[in-house]
């Protein structure tokens, strides 16, 4: 069972990161405006709070 929830975590959590950087390579491309950037810092500020934990993970 342990297994499972290990699998599963490590799946939910590259599955956000590749949405993650979809969404923020769509808004790059994009047209910039203020409300884009607001996004883009929110979209950068969880990809970094994933990578955080994968490295609190990890230890």
């Amino acid at each position: 069972m342990f297994l499972l929830h290990f699998v599963l975590a490590i799946v939910g959590m590259v599955l956000l990161v590749v949405v993650l950087i979809y969404f923020m390579t769509d808004i790059l491309r994009a047209k910039k405006n203020g409300f884009s950037m607001f996004i883009l810092v929110i979209i950068v500020f969880f990809l970094v709070l994933i990578l955080l934990q994968g490295i609190n993970f990890i230890k």
